[in-house]
């Protein structure tokens, strides 16, 4: 009987290792078992062939951008968290709520401005080829992009992505 038990133990201790180690060769490794990266995986500009001169030019516009977003987004997640702790009250102040809520919107409209300042910026430094095929992509990712709701939320038939499609 412990021998059987014993043997039943170890043989449920492979299965377990083997199926941790598939789970992380799926996520890891897309290309091992046979998936490709998503194409979302590849920053836009580097299918762009920059030169030399190009991708010293790109590279502080870049890091002031990633500095700039890290900021406004640490600006907006700390009002976020008040919002909730305003929300938390078992009778919240709804003007606190509606002013929190207003200064959130307001470095939400900010973040686009970086966004869309980046973006002229970081394009003036590309040919008009480059330039073209950057914002194609773009263009092709926000298209491509799936809409954020759950399962059940999703129309009757329509995979998942497939929500804005006729």
């Amino acid at each position: 009987m412990k021998g059987n038990l014993r043997r039943l133990a170890i043989l449920f201790s492979v299965v377990l290792n083997i199926s941790f180690l598939g789970a992380y060769l799926y996520r890891a490794a897309p290309r091992w078992v046979g998936r490709d990266q998503p194409r979302g995986d590849v920053l836009p500009y580097q299918g762009l062939h920059l030169t030399q001169e190009q991708e010293r030019n790109f590279d502080p516009v870049r890091r002031k951008f990633h500095t700039r977003m890290r900021d406004v987004g640490s600006e907006i997640k700390r009002e976020q968290l008040r919002l909730v702790d305003l929300l938390a009250h078992p009778e919240p102040n709804l003007g606190s709520v509606r002013a929190t809520q207003e200064g959130i919107l307001e470095l939400q409209r900010g973040m686009q401005d970086v966004v869309i300042d980046h973006l002229i910026e970081e394009s003036a430094i590309f040919t008009s080829d480059q330039r073209a095929q950057f914002f194609r992509i773009l263009r092709e990712r926000i298209d491509k992009a799936e809409p954020v709701s759950p399962p059940w939320m999703r129309p009757a038939g329509k995979a998942r992505g497939e929500e804005g499609k006729p």
